[in-house]
């Protein structure tokens, strides 16, 4: 089993970072392996359409993208029990049953409501591979309890409408107020190859498309559409986005990274910044970690102006070497087990800070995030970092891509579910701090706690979801019992009246 014990995750960069994330594998979940999916969240309930199957795609266009690795169902994913439920996409109308069996769709969730756009696959009426020019829109709440109750009906909680504006994969589709923006992504029709060939077409989008949709709940139609191009800085696919914050806290979206340059097989490094009325590209600045689509999320605190988007894993133009602590240059982009955090500070200049090693696996690309929704987040999702003053479970990443190597490995469909969760910099401490010591005495749960030259010391235990266990009264050197909880990875949040400290607890069984 996989342990949490490093007290203080090595990180480069200059900025300091106010807070430590953890993330600790869901055991016993029992999920089918998918990537490059569209999701939607109703109460506990995931639900996840279209996607893949398989791993990294084939570069011979004979098995590339096949039909038989597809996702042919709709899934929902109880994360009370970590169980799922299948409903075939068959029982679909053949338009849509298509569309909705793609993968690198766009899609957004907007309240009861999934959007889904475009999407690469296969045709089985007219026998092609290509992008469908669809848009379908489900109702989350009721799709779910109708697959829950294994109903036949899913149909009828969904609708379509076909335009060639929708033929779109490998792009970001997010919503400022009543405005969808569709970044980046192409058209692809054909066999995919790695090299140039009659096999395909192809072309990118090299444009940022806002739009309304005109949608009463029976018809939906296109309205209002306007597109920014530029074929050098928005020539982009398989890119990440994030609803972002400007400094003074209007609300925004981010996208980062994506590809390829025109020379070259490597990703950009440009962030692309968009408000409700304006777009602009940061040409300062190089993101070096995770450009290829990968569980992202931003924090803003509304004290400092700070932003903070944190990139978990994916595939990276640098990789980070833990023993040297360097980030090292890899142009045949990796994949890695890092996650990156970048820091927008309010005069506008962004930071990079990597933690190396977050994950045991190299991976995560084309998963996503799921955000727990108890946590303060503003209207259009961004976290409110300055609200989170406890050990806060912020969500999970599911599924994606993984890699038994960075370049060259043997590759599948990932079927694990990471809590990701957040201990403020108040709870932090530093490897040097004089307080507290731990020492985990075997597998029966008891700890050895050393409480630093014989102080009076408090300690508060919590379960990776961030919910207060009990409280231990310690002084000098003490054994703590764990004997009646279950295995997996706790919290040990040390205080007395001038110092705070926490750290990670392992019970293997």
């Amino acid at each position: 089993m996989w342990r949490l014990w490093l007290w203080l995750i090595p990180s480069i960069g200059l900025a300091q970072l106010p807070f430590e994330l953890v993330v600790e594998p869901v055991q016993g979940a029992s999920l089918p392996g998918l990537h490059s999916y569209a999701k939607a969240q109703h109460g506990p309930y995931w639900l996840l359409v279209g996607g893949r199957i398989d791993g990294l795609h084939s570069m011979f266009p004979t098995s590339a993208f096949s039909f038989e690795e597809q996702n042919h169902y709709f899934i929902v994913i109880d994360t009370q029990s970590w169980t799922y439920q299948l409903s075939s996409l068959h029982l679909l109308p053949p338009q849509q049953r298509f569309a909705l069996a793609t993968t690198n769709q766009q899609f957004f969730q907007d309240g009861n409501y999934l959007y889904v756009i475009g999407g690469y696959g296969f045709d089985s009426a007219a026998k092609i591979k290509k992008t469908f020019p669809t848009l379908c829109v489900l109702r989350v709440d009721s799709l779910i309890e109708e697959i829950l109750n294994n109903g036949i009906n899913t149909a009828a909680y969904v609708r379509h409408v076909t335009d060639t504006f929708f033929a779109v994969t490998g792009g970001r589709l997010e919503k400022l107020d009543s405005v969808f923006l569709l970044i980046g992504g192409q058209y692809f029709a054909g066999h995919y190859t790695k090299l140039p060939s009659s096999w395909f077409t192809q072309r990118y989008t090299n444009a940022i498309c806002r739009f309304q949709l005109h949608d009463d709940g029976a018809s939906i139609f296109l309205k209002n559409v306007s597109c920014t191009k530029d074929s050098l800085l928005l020539h982009r696919r398989d890119l990440n986005s994030c609803p972002w914050m400007t400094a003074d806290g209007q609300p925004a979206v981010a996208a980062y990274g994506g590809v390829f340059r025109y020379h070259s097989d490597i990703p950009y490094q440009w962030p692309i910044y968009m408000t409700a009325d304006s777009m602009w590209v940061d040409t300062l600045f190089e993101q070096r970690f995770s450009q290829y689509t990968c569980p992202v999320f931003c924090l803003y605190d509304s004290v400092s102006g700070k932003r903070y988007t944190v990139f978990l894993a994916g595939i990276s133009l640098y990789d980070y070497d833990e023993q040297s602590e360097v980030a090292v240059l890899d142009t045949f982009v990796p994949f890695i087990n890092d996650a990156s955090v970048l820091v927008h500070h309010a005069d506008g200049a962004t930071e990079e800070v990597v933690i190396g090693g977050l994950f045991p696996m190299r991976g995560l690309a084309n998963a996503e995030f799921f955000p727990n929704p108890d946590v303060p987040r503003y209207g259009h999702g961004v976290f409110r970092l300055h609200q989170i003053t406890a050990p806060t479970l912020l969500g999970y990443a599911y599924g994606g891509i993984q890699s038994t190597a960075g370049n060259f490995g043997f590759t599948y469909a990932s079927q694990a579910v990471w809590r990701i969760w957040l201990i403020p910099d108040a709870l932090t401490a530093e490897a040097s701090f004089d307080g507290a010591s731990v020492i985990s005495w075997g597998n029966a749960g008891w700890w050895v706690v050393n409480a630093a030259g014989g102080g009076r010391w408090q300690a508060d235990l919590y379960d990776v979801q961030g919910r207060w266990l009990r409280r231990y009264e310690l002084e000098g050197t003490s054994m703590i019992s764990g004997a009646d909880l279950p295995a997996g990875v706790y919290l040990l949040h040390f205080h007395n009246e001038c110092r705070r400290q926490v750290m990670r607890l392992m019970k293997t069984h």
